[in-house]
């Protein structure tokens, strides 16, 4: 599903107006960007203990508590998003009151259970304080959440159900049930098998409007959301059939068609691949369908895990950030981005990004 290619109307454009982001490698969005171009990486040592006594290499925020984990760090970074994000949805509010808030969060938790209504209570109150009412929608697909997240937000503000959508995806694996869970499959980078995550921490936010609604308060676009599509895997990790990237090869190419419609380049590629032969042998397959006869000279694949560690829920949407970062500050030059996030999970998922 791609809710705003075909006849556009540049008025109705889908912008991202405003971004926000934390993570082991920084607390502002020029902040990650800038040390992700310096080839700087989060890791440290962490409090988990692995079997063989050492300690798991996590990327953490290293200003939260220590002793606090799970929903209680996942509540915090979303305050802190939500706090920074705040004048800016208030400003559109001025002219937009219908707002709509996706919050994504990760794949272990479940839509309607105590910790997820909690995190969608949070989000609520923030647009209260400012007089705003907003719909909250929970999205608990791990790493594709955001592009599900994007679609949705995507078909509300072109149909013209909201004004202003807000995204906004935390994730943390500094939990012990977390940790446990990964243990248990064998899927911790410990220094010796290279097939492994390291885990990792963070959130990100993105502000999206309409062109019209924001150019009415001088809110300066971003970058343009061209597309976003959800497809489901036929065979995902831990299927007893071969995965054939089936599912994420749909979604890269139904966000991509714009672009060989208009024999458009494709000139960036973030994904949220890790370590794990499973996914990179995912990743293997998907991009020379995609790239064939689309990848620009300059064309690159990055993944935002080699920085960050595994983000989880908060892997697309912090790639969303980074990509409507460098737009604006033109490294890498690119005028587009595809970001693409496999889950644990059969979701599929996958945005493109243009510059403003």
């Amino acid at each position: 599903m791609t809710p705003v290619d075909g006849a556009r109307n540049p008025g109705a454009d889908v912008v991202v107006v405003a971004t926000a982001v934390i993570n082991g490698l920084g607390y502002s969005p020029h902040q990650v960007w800038a040390m992700r171009r310096a080839e700087q990486a989060a890791l440290v040592e962490s409090p988990f203990v692995l079997p063989d006594g050492t300690r798991a290499t996590m990327a953490v925020v290293r200003s939260l508590p220590p002793r606090s984990h799970g929903e209680a760090r996942i509540a915090a970074m979303s305050a802190r998003l939500l706090d920074e994000a705040l004048p800016t949805i208030a400003e559109l509010g001025r002219v937009g009151a219908r707002v709509g808030v996706w919050s994504c969060l990760p794949e272990r938790w479940s839509v309607g259970d105590a910790a997820t209504l909690r995190a969608a209570r949070q989000a609520w109150d923030v647009a209260s304080s400012v007089g705003l009412s907003a719909d909250v929608h929970t999205v608990c697909e791990g790493h594709s959440s955001a592009a599900r997240a994007a679609r949705d937000a995507g078909q509300a503000l072109c149909s013209g159900r909201l004004d202003v959508a807000v995204i906004l995806a935390v994730d943390t694996y500094y939990d012990p049930a977390a940790i446990a869970r990964l243990l248990a499959e064998g899927r911790i980078y410990d220094g010796e098998s290279l097939d492994g995550t390291v885990p990792g921490e963070g959130g990100a936010l993105l502000v999206l409007s309409r062109r019209d609604v924001a150019s009415r308060v001088a809110c300066r676009p971003r970058a343009v959301l061209r597309a976003a599509a959800v497809v489901e895997e036929p065979a995902p990790f831990g299927s007893e059939a071969p995965c054939a990237a089936r599912g994420s090869t749909a979604a890269a190419h139904a966000v991509t068609a714009s672009l060989r419609r208009d024999r458009e380049p494709l000139d960036w590629w973030l994904t949220d691949v890790t370590g794990e032969e499973h996914r990179q042998h995912e990743l293997g397959l998907v991009v020379p369908r995609v790239a064939e006869g689309l990848a620009s000279p300059a064309f690159a694949v990055e993944a935002t895990a080699v920085h960050l560690g595994d983000l989880g829920a908060a892997s697309m949407a912090t790639a969303m950030v980074i990509a409507t970062e460098a737009f604006g500050r033109g490294g890498p030059r690119a005028s587009n981005c595809l970001i693409t996030g496999a889950s644990d999970g059969p979701m599929r998922g996958a945005v493109l990004l243009s510059a403003a």
